[in-house]
């Protein structure tokens, strides 16, 4: 409906609330009180009939508005975007999983890690003593972790308050020149790269 129309009809319905109002004085009885009372009565039905009227039709004229905009009549919200090729998500999970701190593995990772890295290598110290010294912890603390259970995960926990204990920081470690643990350094990798696993 166009605004002419709209204002048409609004101009219509004022005209017929004022005539219905002088009507309706006219029909009432001679007593003041009550003529007054029915007037406000039915002048106010007939402005809120009206009222209501023009309002839907501003609605229905901005559904039709937007509709041929090619927007619907309800309110959106953006969204990201989801790519069409899984590629995109892809990278976006391995960036977040190379983001997570070391104490928020999945248990069966930590435990992998901490299988290869446990066994004791007194010949070139490539276990968790020398990750430990590449994670910047003296060599009392890595000693002394020698008497622990599961001496690794111990060393991840002590390391995860740190604000660079991450996946990637920790491959990074593995894969340093004097350390060379690409073994543990591919459990990650492939947890990092494995798509909805945990």
């Amino acid at each position: 409906m166009s605004f002419v129309a709209e204002g048409s009809a609004r101009r219509t319905g004022i005209k017929k609330c004022v005539e219905h109002t002088e009507e309706s004085e006219r029909v009432q009885s001679p007593d003041p009180k009550i003529q007054h009372f029915e007037t406000e009565r039915i002048v106010h039905k007939e402005s809120m009939d009206l009222i209501k009227t023009c309002t839907a039709t501003q609605q229905l004229h901005l559904v039709d508005k937007n509709l041929s905009k090619g927007a619907s009549g309800s309110d959106q919200v953006d969204s990201p975007r989801v790519p069409l090729d899984n590629s995109s998500s892809k990278d976006q999970l391995t960036h977040t999983r190379l983001s997570v701190n070391v104490k928020d593995m999945s248990y069966a990772v930590t435990r992998n890690i901490c299988l290869k890295l446990n066994v004791i290598d007194d010949m070139l110290y490539k276990d968790f003593r020398m990750l430990g010294e590449k994670m910047g912890f003296d060599n009392d603390v890595t000693r002394n972790l020698k008497q622990k259970n599961n001496p690794t995960d111990e060393l991840l926990q002590m390391w995860s308050v740190k604000p660079e204990a991450t996946v990637q920081n920790l491959i990074a470690l593995l894969k340093d020149n004097e350390l060379q643990r690409m073994d543990v350094a591919k459990i990650l990798e492939d947890w990092v790269e494995r798509k909805g696993s945990t």
